[in-house]
């Protein structure tokens, strides 16, 4: 028998009909997962040439220390004419999502990943996120 006044309410399923009802695809479709494993199977054996290992610099984020998509960074030094060189690190998806791809198309219908306090609706799936292949682009301005 449905109770009328149930003592459970269900947030999860709430933000996720709050998404749908907004245009959004809460759960990736199957040929984003298909394509992930084939990522995953033959992943990229080097960075393109034109890309820079900066790891050593020290990188700060607007990220909280739980996240789990550290997708953009930021570096400042002060140099020696007293102006101010600021390096933006940002996540490199091209080099492992082709344009027009599943994984491409989803993200680009999502737009961004909506953090909704009780479950994060991610437009990238958080497998490519936190893999060990996933590099950063390093753009200067």
């Amino acid at each position: 028998m449905n109770n009328p006044n149930p003592s459970h309410f269900d947030l999860q399923a709430a933000a996720k009909q709050l998404m749908l009802q907004n245009g959004f695809e809460p759960e990736f479709p199957p040929a984003v997962a298909q394509q992930l494993a084939e990522i995953k199977s033959k992943p990229p054996q080097a960075a393109p040439a034109n890309v820079q290992d900066l790891r050593k610099l020290l990188w700060s984020s607007i990220d909280n220390d739980t996240s789990r998509d550290l997708d953009q960074i930021e570096y400042a030094e002060k140099l020696p004419d007293g102006t101010t060189k600021i390096l933006v690190g940002i996540a490199d998806v091209d080099s492992f999502v082709s344009k027009g791809s599943p994984i491409d198309l989803h993200a680009g219908k999502e737009t961004c990943t909506v953090y909704t306090g009780v479950r994060n609706f991610s437009m990238l799936p958080e497998d490519f996120l936190l893999a060990p292949h996933h590099c950063l682009k390093w753009m200067e301005s």
